[in-house]
This record gives C-alpha cells, structure tokens and sequence, in this order.
C-alpha cells in the first residue's frame, strides 16, 4: 500500500505528501516535470522498497497504489509501468490488478487515471479550470470546499455511489472507471474497464469452484510481512483462516470483543457477541490470536480520529469504531499486512435482502434504476436472462466498494496493508460468469439471512462446525445504538458538521 498525489500545483506537493504520510511510512519520493508534481508515500510489505514516482523505459511517469498479484514479479510498479508502455490500458484487464494509478503518457500528452474494478484502493479528482489535482486522499485537497447540496442526498442515502463525494469539484473515481485527461485540450474522457467482462450463466463445477476459491485466496494473501486477520463469528473470514492456517505467514487472528475487559465475550440486549464464537475457532485450530476491546466511549473517540484522517464521512461509527480498533492493534503489534472477508457477502448472497433477487421483475426494475441513475455502470456488462447475477454484481461495485474503502481507509491510518481475500480479479471473473442458480441454493435449516451454499457446503473442510451450521449473523456492527433511525441522521450531522470544520 501506498498514497500517491499528481497536481498541477506544483509549489504544494511535499505539504499534500506529507499529509497522508500515514498511508506510506516507510519513505518519500517526488517528481517534478513540465506541468506536473508528483507525490508518493510508501509502505514496503515485501523488502523491495520501490519508491516513486517510477519513470517507464519510454519515459512516461507512473505512481501506483496496490499489488499486481499475478505479476510472478519483485516489481509490481515496474511490470505495471513496462507493461502500459506496451499495451496500453488494454493491459489493466489482462491481469490480476488491485488498486488505483496515475500514468502520464508524454507520448499522447495525456493522463490516464484508473481505480481497479472493484474499488480496492481509493482515488479523488478535483478539477477546477485548468487545475487538477489527483490523489489517493482526500486529506490531500486542503483546499477543498464542502457541498451542502450533497449533504441532502447524503441524508436520506448513506452511501457516496459511483463519482459522488461531499465536496465542491472533487469527484470519486468509481470502481472499474478510467478517465483520461488531455493535457492539450483539457477535456476529460471516461471509459470504464469492464468492457471485456461479461455477467455469464455457465454451469458451476463444484471441484473447480473449491479450487478456484482456496488458489484467490492463497494469491493475495501472499506476502512476507507479519500478517493481521480480522476475524469475526462468520463464515468469510473464518473460511479464509482456515485455508490459510497451514500456510508459511506469520499470522495471528484479531478478534473484536464489544465491552470492557471484564465484560468478556458478553452479548448485549439481543445483540449477539461474536467474539467468543471466533475465539473458539483459533482455540480449536491453535492459531495466535489477539482480543480487542471496544467500549461505548472508544466507539465515538475512534470514529471522529477516523473521520479527521479521511475527510470522509460514511454511514456510522458501528463500522468505522470497530475497524479502528483491530487496526490500532495491529499496527502496535508490528503487522503489516491486513487480510479480511469484505465483498463475500456480495459474491455468496450473504444479506437478507439477497431474498429479494429471487424475484426476476424485482431485479430487472432494480437494474434499469441503477443504470439510469449511475452513468458509470456501463450496461453490456449486465446478462440478457440471469437477472440475479446482475443484481448481485451491482452490490459488489456499490455495497462492497464502501466496506472495502473504509477498511483500507482505515488501515492506511496504521501505515497497513488491506487485501480483501475473495477480491483477486481472477476470482471474481469466474465467480460473476457462473449462473446465479447455485449461489442462491437454500439449505433447509437456513431459511432466513444465512445463504451462501458454496462456502458453507463446498468449503466444508475449511469451516469449524460452530461456524459451518450457525442461523444467524451479525456482522459490521455494534451493540450501541445500532439501527436507531433518529440516532443515525444525528450522527450524520455531527459528521458532516465536523468534516466542514476540518
């Protein structure tokens, strides 16, 4: 992981550097040319120390946030550089791509700025005139202004979809969306990397999926650092650990406990604690593992430190708090890597709304809004007959992209690495080609919430049986004041509120 600034203001880059210096402890690099400034935090997980801005064989200037998993390379910067060097952007979709970049093509005079398919790893333009500024952070863009006419749609919609963000001239890149900026004539183009994806109805083979989901696996939590998993009472994470227990990483569990020490393990009014159900499996399998406690009044402390770093509030504190926590922890611990479960619930039907995409009429009305009101959702991607598939791929680039982006978020506070472990591109690929059918099998006994039949049934063997045939979930969530209508539109006043005054 790393953070990465290009701008056009040029006697600015070393401040909007150092301002998100979290996200890359390890050293500094910058670059000065022609009209632009570049600007690059690193954080070193594998001993390479590739700082940037790295310069092409042809030239051409690259900074580039993530990992390249398939690159069988010591350097993911330079294969990625080397490689648009010959292919263009046409390279980003034959390759296991994680992250986000900026390449200054000097030969077309043109920037090309990408953010992977599924939304990994942030990225922010602000565009105003002439002037632009790219950057991995928001706290970068010191200057930037808050738009009260997003604070309304924000209101009554906690989630900033596709380009949107509270601010004045600053835009989201979307997951899976590239613009290019011609420095000639200073137009922006947008095109979308899905373009050579297709949502497919192939029959599953139950061998080839199992084998698909341990090798994803393995590919991206491959590393050599000291290695955090966040582990909840779920079957995501626990299915992760238990693939990767036998594996050489230096790993340790870290499990969130809601309550003060005393208060071990303790469920609250109907709030189930899932701490003790993942502490059971380490104990069970004799991995390391570590409990954090969060209590009431880290909750809030944490979310406003959340907040302060990313300028970017999102739905609660019940998400934030908790991953704050763990990272805090981890990060003290001497980790640097973070793996987690974030986006199964998106590729296995994980929710209870995933209940309503048994009906075809719901899925094909939901897909024509989405498409109406998200331009950035390119539209040949979507099947002709497999309605379910489709609805289920837009909660990867939606739903998921806001999970994933507070997690790196918030490791990038703790100078960590996140890898969401069912998000190599590979995997992915295979998952949203298979028909939906399978993804949607009902167990008897789990009836309500609790689908995903290919983890539990098919990843059998990589499941404790506490976890394998548990009825319910919690998830991303806190015993206090969770779901609270009134509650929650406070909080995002006193968020927005306290963004403004940043």
């Amino acid at each position: 992981m790393c953070g990465f600034v290009v701008t056009t203001r040029r006697h600015d880059i070393e401040y909007m550097t150092m301002r998100q210096k979290h996200r890359g402890p390890t050293d500094t690099g910058y670059y000065k040319d022609g009209r632009f400034a570049y600007g690059h935090v690193l954080l070193d997980v594998n001993g390479e120390h590739q700082v940037q801005p790295y310069k092409t064989k042809k030239g051409n200037i690259l900074v580039f946030n993530g990992e390249m998993y398939d690159s069988n390379v010591s350097n993911d910067t330079a294969f990625l550089g080397n490689g648009l060097d010959l292919f263009g952007y046409r390279f980003i979709g034959s390759t296991d791509f994680h992250g986000s970049f900026v390449y200054h093509n000097k030969q077309t005079n043109k920037l090309i700025i990408v953010r992977d398919h599924f939304g990994a790893k942030p990225l922010w333009i602000y565009k105003k005139g002439n002037d632009i500024t790219v950057s991995t952070s928001l706290r970068s863009i010191y200057w930037k202004e808050t738009n009260k006419d997003e604070y309304n749609m924000y209101m009554h919609n906690p989630l900033w979809l596709g380009t949107k963000s509270p601010y004045k001239d600053i835009i989201k890149v979307a997951p899976g969306q590239m613009w290019i900026y011609d420095l000639k004539t200073n137009k922006m183009e947008q095109k979308n990397l899905w373009a050579n994806m297709r949502i497919g109805s192939k029959e599953i083979d139950l061998a080839e999926f199992k084998e698909n989901c341990i090798n994803g696996i393995k590919k991206v939590a491959k590393n050599k650092q000291k290695t955090a998993l966040f582990l909840s009472g779920g079957l995501d994470s626990t299915c992760a650990l238990g693939v990767l227990k036998e594996e050489d990483l230096n790993l340790t569990a870290y499990i969130c406990n809601y309550g003060k020490g005393g208060e071990l393990f303790h469920d609250h009014d109907g709030f189930r604690n899932e701490a003790r159900m993942a502490v059971q499996t380490c104990q069970e399998w004799g991995v390391p593992y570590k409990v954090v406690n969060l209590n009431y009044e880290s909750l809030h402390h944490y979310h406003r430190m959340w907040l302060a770093h990313t300028h970017y509030p999102w739905v609660d504190r019940n998400r934030t708090a908790p991953r704050f926590a763990l990272c805090k922890a981890a990060s003290r611990d001497g980790c640097k890597v973070v793996l987690t479960g974030d986006s199964a619930d998106e590729l296995f039907t994980g929710y209870q709304h995933h209940d309503r995409y048994y009906d075809d009429e719901y899925n094909k009305e939901t897909i024509e809004q989405y498409s109406t009101r998200q331009q950035w959702i390119p539209r040949q991607i979507f099947s002709e007959t497999d309605h379910k598939n489709n609805a289920l791929w837009y909660d990867l680039v939606s739903t998921s992209e806001q999970n994933i982006l507070t997690t790196d978020q918030t490791c990038g506070m703790w100078g960590l690495e996140s890898r969401p472990v069912f998000l190599s591109q590979s995997f992915v690929r295979y998952m949203i080609g298979i028909e939906s059918g399978v993804k949607f099998t009902k167990h008897r006994k789990y009836q309500l919430g609790t689908y995903k039949y290919l983890l539990r049934e098919v990843m059998a063997d990589y499941l404790p049986n506490h976890v394998r045939n548990r009825m319910n979930k919690t998830g991303w969530s806190s015993p206090w004041d969770n779901n609270h209508p009134e509650l929650t539109k406070l909080w995002k006043l006193q968020d927005l509120e306290f963004i403004a005054n940043l």
